[in-house]
């Protein structure tokens, strides 16, 4: 099958912005952008320039080795791009709370605290409605216990859990990948 110049079919399309997107690199030459398709680095290189062309993405002919660099720029994404791009920014968050101890602990603090705040809110209705009375002292008595408590975990999370990993967090996610 040969692509004409301005035929790029949707799935090839798709998967080149998102290897440039994805890729560790802002910026990728023709070959890292080719190594990833069965098709010929020609092949490519003609889809690339095309994409360039329609603004998807971003690309320069380099003076030294003649060779094509190229990225993608915020300019350059549709809406169905930035899906892509959100979906796997999901999917990455998804994956370090999974993998790390401390997102837990630290997400674990801010569900208690914004529990501790419903409860008080709701201590404060019961206690103005006359069901149960309540002092204003007893309500900021549990909501100080409870957010200290929040705050606390919260402390453990950013400060203590990750000292040990500190500097080397791609290097111990893939330590406990590896577990």
């Amino acid at each position: 099958m040969t692509d004409t110049e301005s035929n790029v079919p949707d799935d090839r399309r798709n998967k080149i912005i998102h290897r440039i997107q994805t890729h560790e690199h802002d910026v990728l030459t023709t070959q890292e952008v080719a190594d990833g398709f069965s098709e010929s680095k020609k092949t490519i290189l003609r889809n690339l320039k095309t994409l360039d062309e329609e603004d998807r993405i971003s690309g320069r002919k380099t003076a030294e080795s003649g060779g094509w660099l190229w990225w993608v720029t915020p300019a350059n994404l549709s809406a169905e791009d930035s899906v892509t791009a959100a979906q796997e920014i999901l999917r990455l968050l998804g994956d370090l709370f999974e993998l790390r101890g401390e997102f837990k602990v630290m997400a674990t603090g801010l569900l208690i605290a914004q529990s501790v705040l419903s409860f008080a809110i709701l201590a404060g209705l019961v206690s103005w409605l006359e069901i149960y009375p309540l002092s204003v002292e007893s309500i900021f008595a549990m909501m100080g216990v409870g957010f200290f408590f929040a705050l606390g975990l919260i402390f453990a999370a950013v400060f203590i859990f990750p000292y040990e990993t500190l500097g080397h967090w791609p290097h111990a996610m893939k330590n406990e990948e590896a577990d």
